[in-house]
């Protein structure tokens, strides 16, 4: 039987974000010394390790990482599903939690992906309180930002007490929930049918590198890089005789490597 939570604030918990920001006046000091307040800009500071996460103007009010709990737990329990992923970047300046839903997108019937609902807050500005879908698991910083740049196609999540706005954004998301993975799905399809040539994917290296077509005298750590992501394009997650030497193959080559 699993173990992971099936609500945001057990998730919130079990990933050890389940602390709370406030905002603090700001010092500095005069020219004998004495403290004096910065009135127009206050601090957004993590309140059990007392960590500053952001400097921001004095009208803005802080969210909790569990601020739109009850809108992600009403997506959660019509999409199904459970939380299983989450985790933070500086020191919580920036959040996330995962939750995986019931069955996957399936490309050529063999190679599965998992269909993800995902939260992301930030407590730096970096980015606004957003939800969506995803098939990106996140793991670093670098998938989190191509997650959120998936979401901020989708839905942006305001804070309000009104039952009325909330169900709507929670129908909204469940909208959206249906377009992208259905397009993710018959995209993805959709490149495992092209064929992608070993020329072709030495092209494409040499683009995303910056290498040049002609170049040979290539530094040793880009060439690691290449030789990583041509084992990846033949072998790597999910790759099969059904979709060796494809388009898709050479995305997951380069989605591997990230």
């Amino acid at each position: 039987m699993s173990q992971n939570p099936t609500k945001f604030v057990e998730a919130l918990a079990h990933f050890k974000l389940n602390w709370q920001v406030e905002a603090r006046p700001i010092f500095t000091f005069d020219n004998e010394g004495k403290p004096l307040a910065i009135e127009d800009s206050k601090s957004i500071v993590r309140k059990d390790i007392g960590m500053p996460l952001s400097v921001v103007g004095k009208r803005y009010l802080p969210l909790q990482n569990d601020a739109a709990a009850d809108i992600v737990d009403g997506v959660l329990a019509q999409s199904g599903g459970e939380y299983v992923n989450g985790g933070g970047f500086g020191y919580g300046r920036r959040v996330y939690v995962q939750a995986k839903l019931p069955e996957n997108i399936t490309v050529k019937g063999r190679d599965p992906s998992e269909k993800l609902l995902t939260f992301v807050t930030s407590h730096d500005m970096t980015t606004q309180m957003l939800m969506g879908f995803t098939a990106i698991r996140i793991v670093c910083q670098n998938t989190y930002a191509m997650a959120v740049k998936n979401l901020v196609k989708q839905i942006v999540i305001r804070h309000t007490n009104s039952a009325t706005d909330k169900l709507q954004t929670v129908q909204n998301i469940l909208e959206s929930q249906l377009v992208y993975f259905r397009e993710l799905e018959l995209k993805a399809n959709w490149l495992a049918d092209q064929r992608f040539t070993d020329l072709q994917m030495d092209l494409a290296m040499r683009k995303v590198l910056g290498v040049g077509r002609e170049e040979t005298d290539i530094p040793t750590r880009t060439k690691g890089i290449m030789d990583q992501l041509k084992e990846n394009f033949i072998a790597g997650r999910g790759i099969d005789e059904s979709n060796r030497g494809t388009a898709w193959a050479a995305f997951n080559a380069f989605s591997e490597y990230t």
